[in-house]
């Protein structure tokens, strides 16, 4: 009963003059609640809101981050470096995604989580695949949520995967040349940075350049601070460290609440520029032998 009062006046509630730390340790005892329910799903979203609202506390995102791990299907990566390709796709995409992704696991060797969402799910769901994993995160799957599913994807390969990075591309991407996409990888991995991609400045907020569903043309108001990121659409490297900064951030300072109307790429660009780490400026494409923005049949897809 004590948990359906706080989730049923959860407004009323944030929107009150209480301290953070009052309400952080309100949110910790109801989530609390649920663990002892057996209800790990539902205890996340109010160990979220705890942490969001005693953002300094690294001992409630710890909770979460464990909460979460054992939440979730765990995933051991089998490739050497243990570096996961993360290919960001849609339900309405997703045969595309897989011939493209079975491609480069055949060919690279590296294991592939395609990324879709599903609005109707209560949990993240893990389905094995030859490629590696689909994972299904538990949100709208249009260009409006990128961000939510992006960041949901980022955490579980934090907390349940022993991935040491991840390379992020999207459904447009095709290798060409398989021996130096593995070569840019493994050049990625050795390095000493963070975040590696194509880089680009965002100065001031413009209109969002997709739809916010698939099939529409509606453009949208996108607010970001001034910030150097790398570009989603070429691609780009992140290191556990940078997923560990993108856990923390996106559980304090820029929530899921606050994810929807933004460029993604350029968010994750303001989350780590906050946990001082700045992008590296490498032609991935160039490097890893790869073209993106290929919207090829699938019938021409399927002949990889």
């Amino acid at each position: 009963m004590f948990v359906s009062y706080i989730e049923e006046n959860e407004n009323s509630i944030i929107g009150s003059t209480t301290s953070g730390q009052r309400l952080a340790g309100l949110y910790f005892r109801t989530a609390q609640a649920c663990l002892n329910a057996g209800q790990r799903n539902r205890a996340l979203r109010h160990l979220e809101c705890a942490c969001y609202f005693d953002k300094k506390n690294d001992g409630l995102q710890e909770i979460f981050s464990s909460v979460l791990s054992d939440s979730a299907p765990p995933v051991n990566c089998r490739n050497k470096s243990k570096t996961a390709i993360l290919m960001l796709s849609c339900d309405m995409l997703y045969d595309r995604a897989e011939k493209l992704a079975e491609y480069i696991s055949a060919n690279v060797g590296y294991e592939v989580f395609v990324v879709t969402g599903n609005p109707h799910a209560e949990a993240i769901e893990l389905i094995r695949t030859r490629f590696g994993n689909r994972i299904i995160v538990p949100c709208e799957d249009g260009y409006a949520e990128l961000s939510k599913k992006l960041i949901l994807a980022y955490r579980y390969l934090y907390c349940c995967t022993d991935c040491s990075s991840v390379f992020k591309i999207d459904d447009d991407v095709i290798v060409k040349e398989s021996g130096k996409f593995s070569e840019m990888l493994d050049l990625c991995y050795n390095s000493t940075f963070d975040y590696i991609g194509a880089v680009r400045s965002f100065s001031s907020s413009i209109f969002h350049h997709g739809a916010m569903k698939y099939g529409e043309q509606n453009t949208t108001f996108a607010d970001h601070s001034p910030v150097d990121f790398c570009d989603g659409g070429q691609g780009y490297y992140l290191s556990r460290n940078s997923l560990r900064h993108i856990l923390k951030q996106s559980l304090t300072y820029y929530t899921l609440r606050n994810t929807t109307i933004c460029y993604e790429d350029v968010l994750f660009g303001e989350m780590l520029k906050a946990s001082n780490i700045s992008p590296k400026n490498w032609n991935l494409p160039i490097l890893g032998g790869y073209v993106t923005d290929c919207y090829e049949p699938l019938k021409l897809i399927r002949s990889l």
